[in-house]
């Protein structure tokens, strides 16, 4: 990207002299899925199917009278501090998310207090998948009793927006079974595009309010055949300690079919 910088011409009218600078060219965040709840992108589950342009503007000028200075600002220079101030917060959240995304939780403590809700664990980690950049996480998810049967295995990629928010795509595994446990072993994996398939419409956009992420999955793009099911929705919460997820799956008349009918899941974090 070209971008002029600041020309500054000094005239000196006593010796009739002038020094002008030149330009410089620059370069220029559910898985929804059964009843028992699932996290960020809404799905079927794994068992059973169980989701430059240079900115024109015109230069303020200051100018005096002979023997003052002449400096010409252009207005491309602050507009791209505001762009990279811009950029690298967005940069800090997709860390932040991901850092929050990655753990052991449960549901323990709701389910104690609630039996209407199960006691599902959630573990995240991040892993290297350099086919989709840095903050990628493999997510397991399994009811507590059964924790080396996962019901469901995923990959989380965030990446920030051009419009301030962020997104978590979500792909399924081709080979779950190949994994399991993978959070809890000290073994090294890479993913690839050939390891993963897309989960289209299952997306969760998500926004920065001060303290947590909130955010959701965008309208019916989500397909599930989960108990005859249409589509499947998310809506979750990350903070620092926990994770709230309420998924969803309606039929084709917007009726609900699965899902959690008192509320969020709240996932706590173990570690």
């Amino acid at each position: 990207m070209k971008r002029d910088v600041m020309k500054v011409c000094v005239i000196l009218t006593v010796m009739s002299v002038v020094a002008c600078g030149g330009a410089v060219d620059s370069g220029g965040l559910v898985n929804s899925g059964d009843s028992q709840g699932g996290i960020i992108g809404a799905e079927d589950s794994d068992s059973g199917q169980m989701s430059d342009a240079q900115v024109d503007g015109s230069a303020d000028e200051t100018s005096g009278e002979e023997g003052d200075v002449t400096v010409t600002v252009d207005d491309n220079d602050e507009v791209s501090e505001e762009g990279n101030d811009a950029a690298t917060e967005m940069a800090a959240q997709e860390e932040t998310l991901t850092d929050w995304l990655a753990g052991t939780f449960d549901t323990s403590a709701q389910e104690q207090t609630d039996r209407r809700f199960f006691n599902i664990s959630l573990k995240g980690c991040r892993v290297d998948a350099p086919d989709f950049g840095d903050n990628v996480l493999y997510i397991e998810q399994a009811s507590a009793d059964s924790l080396t049967r996962p019901y469901r295995q995923r990959l989380y990629v965030i990446s920030a927006g051009d419009d301030g928010t962020l997104t978590s795509v979500i792909y399924a595994l081709n080979n779950p079974g190949d994994v399991i446990g993978l959070c809890d072993a000290n073994d090294s994996v890479t993913f690839t595009e050939a390891d993963v398939k897309l989960r289209e419409g299952c997306e969760v956009y998500l926004e920065w309010m001060g303290d947590k992420f909130v955010g959701s999955t965008g309208g019916k793009a989500c397909s599930s055949t989960l108990g005859g099911a249409a589509y499947a929705t998310s809506e979750v919460e990350i903070e620092e300690d926990r994770i709230t997820s309420w998924d969803r799956g309606y039929d084709a008349d917007d009726v609900q079919v699965w899902g959690a009918e008192a509320g969020a899941y709240v996932f706590l974090r173990q570690d």
